[in-house]
């Protein structure tokens, strides 16, 4: 009967095994201290050990920061080259091969994360020419990309300032370590509650740091607690990639697991000086995740699984007395055509101003259906009140108001709801499952016009119309596809 008093925010974490977290968001700020002691501790130790420049701190932050920006300036240009469009319905060419684009960005970005941390063991500035091309490559899918060109140009510029000698492992460590220990403290500063997802990764490489004295301390033991301490991280971490992934396109979210994977990797990315063969595990990793793109853009996803999306409708201008079978998804089947085509008229790109966009579609014959019932009437206290009722069988009815003079919605269905309409500007109001119609009572300042558009849907095909073919086991029908559109105007004055 009672709601909980308010209590102060907590940080909600879930380790492996499902095990819940909840602390104070301060204990993060003791996570950190703790993180900053052991970054602290091991890089001493291994100075001990074995001397290194403090300027190697310095290129490794900055190679790591390389690393992240150029993986996602090569996962932009993936993206765009699996020649999917962006969009709810575009993306379900990807969403039909999920596992497959997630295998591509995975050995993509993984790839070149392990190809920046061996190249610093030999400092070569060419890696910069990477995520360049990257970056003037994802230009070549219709112009200027100006977020894949900055990725891809900043990265170039990372590399050239923190590559050009060889890097001590342990110097470069050092600088992925303390690059992410700012960033967690950025986090903690100003999002407490969601830092954590810094602060772990970065705790359990802080302590894998100390365990190993920074990768200085050689032998099975040291490679076995470091690999071990990774794999529980990167487990961890892949959970938060595999939940960014699924945007499908927005790739570049893929960053924040990539720079939580560069504190547990870099040590074991990073070979010796030299040209071991180890450094080609990266390119290797390049050439793979480039292959099965390649499987992505040409391969054919759909299955009856997986089906591709189609949506045809028969839509009937009453205005004009002109109709067009449409289609309004993306990549046209086989079957798409022949049922647009079944009149005899030619496939071309229509526009209307019931579309949101062009849509493909071809002549057909006018067919009569009834019209909505539009009126507008003047009441007693000087406002208007727009009835509208759908055609039978229309179960979604849509408006479109434009007045030429002020004008505001006062009550929409008996509800008071006042919403101001701009004079020459369309207002679109849309409603369902009300057959008996729907009031709209208007308030002018003065004489005016009215335009009401309306767009009926009636959710089969026209009887005399020229039946659907039955669908491949493989295509399936979207939302309200199948269904008949009617569309026009009424005009009114006062």
């Amino acid at each position: 009967p009672t709601l909980p008093a308010r209590t102060p925010d907590l940080v909600y974490s879930q380790a492996l095994g499902g095990v819940v977290l909840a602390y104070a968001p301060w204990v993060g700020w003791l996570i950190l201290a703790a993180a900053a002691g052991l970054i602290a501790f091991a890089a001493n130790r291994a100075r001990r050990i074995e001397a290194f420049a403090w300027t190697d701190i310095a290129r490794g932050a900055g190679a790591g920061l390389f690393a992240v920006l150029g993986a996602c300036a090569v996962m932009h240009f993936a993206r765009l080259a699996t020649g999917a469009s962006f969009g709810f319905l575009e993306q379900r060419f990807l969403l039909a091969q999920a596992d497959r684009w997630e295998i591509a960005l995975f050995l993509l970005g993984l790839g070149f994360l392990i190809f920046a941390a061996a190249e610093l063991a030999r400092g070569r500035r060419f890696i910069a020419l990477v995520p360049l091309a990257a970056g003037l490559g994802s230009c070549a899918f219709g112009g200027l990309d100006k977020l894949g060109l900055g990725l891809g140009v900043a990265a170039a510029i990372l590399a050239v300032v923190s590559y050009g000698r060889p890097v001590s492992r342990a110097g470069a460590w050092t600088g992925v370590l303390v690059l992410g220990l700012v960033a967690a403290v950025a986090a903690q500063a100003f999002a407490p509650v969601a830092a954590y997802v810094v602060a772990w990764p970065l705790a359990l490489a802080s302590l894998a740091a100390a365990a190993c004295s920074l990768s200085a301390r050689r032998g099975i033991a040291a490679l076995v607690v470091v690999a071990l301490l990774a794999a529980i991280g990167l487990g961890w971490v892949g959970d938060l990639a595999h939940m960014s992934y699924l945007s499908l396109d927005l790739t570049e979210l893929l960053g924040l697991p990539l720079l939580l994977a560069a504190l547990l990797l870099w040590p074991l990315a990073q070979p010796d000086e030299g040209a071991p063969p180890a450094r080609l595990v990266g390119p290797a990793l390049l050439v793979a995740g480039l292959a099965v793109l390649l499987a992505v853009r040409f391969g054919n996803p759909y299955d009856a699984r997986h089906p591709q999306v189609t949506y045809v409708g028969y839509h009937i201008d009453q205005d004009t007395g002109h109709a067009w079978r449409f289609s309004n998804a993306p990549g046209r089947s086989a079957w798409t055509d022949q049922v647009l085509t079944a009149d005899g008229g030619k496939i071309a790109r229509l526009s209307h101003w019931s579309f949101r966009k062009p849509v493909e579609a071809a002549p057909a014959p006018f067919i009569q259906e009834a019209a909505p019932q539009i009126s507008l009437t003047k009441q007693a206290d000087g406002s208007l009140r727009l009835h509208a009722t759908p055609p039978p069988g229309a179960r979604v009815m849509l408006l479109t108001l434009r007045p030429d003079t002020v004008l505001s919605i006062a009550q929409l269905a008996g509800i008071p709801d006042p919403i101001a309409l701009k004079p020459g500007g369309k207002t679109v109001v849309q409603w369902a499952a009300a057959p008996q119609g729907l009031d709209i009572v208007l308030r002018p300042a003065g004489p005016g016009k009215l335009e009401v558009g309306y767009v009926a849907t009636l959710e089969r095909w026209p009887a005399s119309a020229k039946p659907l073919p039955p669908r491949p086991a493989d295509l399936m029908g979207f939302a309200d596809s199948d269904s008949t559109s009617l569309t026009g105007t009424r005009r009114f004055a006062w």
